[in-house]
């Protein structure tokens, strides 16, 4: 093999590990004897272990511990990929996706385990709970300030509330923050995503199951996270994903606080607050057909928008020194934000709302030197759309263009601080860029 074929390998052998250490899935690798491999980071905290604890060791020796039954036997010697779902010490679950990987030179078997928290259980809400955003930062914004305020009276009733707006924007964080908030606060507060499971998996997570009561089944049955629930809160995240069959269970739910699992003959009572959240119209898909009618109503008893962050100014400065303190702790560093890197952060529209930016965050933190710089943010979110202001009255073309022509400038130059880099933006040259730059920004 030649020396540029074993660089070449190197090189993509390292760009995978940095991949699995990265990704926010928990990964298990084990080889065909069911030796583990290795563990990323997010399996490592996931289940409370560490890598070095593990290599070596027999997967049948914690399968158990881990995912509730014996997936050795059953799934690693079959020769396509296999999902099944888990629920680990009421602290966390979701799917396990087990792919069988043949390196064909030396005909190694390899089993890549990818685990994906589809939902996340907390046992008690008042313990080991993630720290809140909306708490912490005293949220500067007063559309924010009115709903928290909102949100604090409606927590002090069991009344069924339901989150809308765009995807991104904290709902999961407001229901978390209702039930803290809430007289059930010392009790279970359970998050299901309905867009992250297939209809068959949601519905067995959701509402139980007997033993024997379908192919695949734990043998001694399992119970759903309704029933997890108890005495606390249950919120189901994408709601608007929730298959029609299953929505006329949760009626039922809603209406008597009562369930059936799977393969059961008897209803079960239960004492739950539910909490809702789409990103979708619900009206429109009820029109549609899409969604029931009369399940709307039951849900939509106290309805909340929540604000996207482009509308909240205010907000986006607080919670960019939030996610970097939260970065910085978790990588053990301690970047610092350049400030017309705020200013691009106050500009930019913010598609993905809180959770670009918080993702955003996390990428330059770990980019990114010392300093967090302009340079650092990505090129495609630098491209910006000049438009001119729909009060700006029209007087002469020529002055029109003027006005225009400074804004432009203004704009470039105040995000870039640069001749250079405003030209290259703008696609001049850079004599015609400084000589722009002077006449508009006389400071400068």
């Amino acid at each position: 093999m030649s020396s540029n074929c074993r660089k070449s390998i190197q090189n993509e052998s390292d760009i995978l590990r940095a991949i699995v250490g990265f990704s926010s899935d928990a990964i298990l690798i084990v080889d065909e004897k069911h030796s583990i491999l290795t563990v990323n980071p997010k399996f490592e905290s996931l289940f409370a272990v560490e890598k070095s604890q593990l290599i070596g060791k027999k997967m049948i020796d914690y399968e158990n511990e881990w995912f509730n039954g014996k997936i050795t036997s059953s799934l690693l010697d079959k020769r396509k990929p296999n999902v099944f779902s888990f629920t680990y010490k009421s602290t966390a679950a979701g799917t396990v996706t087990v792919i069988p990987l043949t390196i064909e030179e030396s005909q190694a078997k390899y089993f890549i385990c990818l685990i994906n928290e589809a939902m996340e259980l907390y046992e008690r809400a008042n313990k080991d709970t993630p720290h809140n955003p909306y708490l912490d930062l005293n949220s500067q914004d007063v559309q924010m300030k009115e709903l928290i305020k909102t949100l604090e009276k409606v927590a002090l009733f069991d009344t069924t509330i339901l989150l809308y707006g765009e995807s991104g924007t904290g709902k999961g964080l407001l229901a978390r923050y209702i039930h803290q908030k809430s007289k059930r606060n010392h009790e279970p507060f359970i998050i299901i995503n309905c867009a992250a499971l297939p209809e068959h998996l949601l519905e067995s997570e959701l509402f139980g199951y007997t033993d024997g009561a379908f192919t695949g089944a734990n043998k001694k049955g399992k119970i759903g996270l309704i029933e997890a629930a108890h005495m606390g809160t249950l919120f189901l995240d994408e709601i608007g994903e929730l298959p029609l069959n299953i929505q006329a269970k949760l009626l039922h739910v809603i209406q008597d606080r009562e369930f059936t699992p799977i393969g059961e003959t008897k209803s079960k009572k239960v004492d739950i607050r539910i909490i809702t959240a789409t990103n979708k119209n619900l009206k429109k898909m009820v029109m549609r057909n899409e969604f029931r009618e009369d399940l709307y109503y039951r849900l939509n008893v106290m309805d909340v928008k929540v604000p996207p962050l482009r509308e909240r100014k205010s907000d986006i400065v607080p919670l960019a020194n939030y996610f970097l303190e939260k970065f910085n702790g978790k990588y053990e560093i301690n970047r610092r934000i350049e400030e017309n890197v705020y200013h691009f952060f106050e500009e930019y529209q913010w598609p993905g709302n809180v959770r670009e930016l918080e993702n955003l965050i996390e990428k330059l933190v770990v980019v990114s030197d010392d300093v967090i710089m302009i340079d650092h943010i990505p090129a495609n979110l630098q491209e910006m759309e000049i438009v001119i202001p729909d009060d700006t009255p029209v007087t002469s073309f020529d002055e029109s263009l003027e006005k225009l022509e400074r804004k432009i400038i203004m704009e470039t130059y105040h995000r870039f601080k640069n001749s250079r880099k405003v030209a290259e933006f703008l696609k001049i040259s850079q004599s015609r860029a400084a000589r722009l730059i002077r006449k508009y920004t006389p400071s400068s």
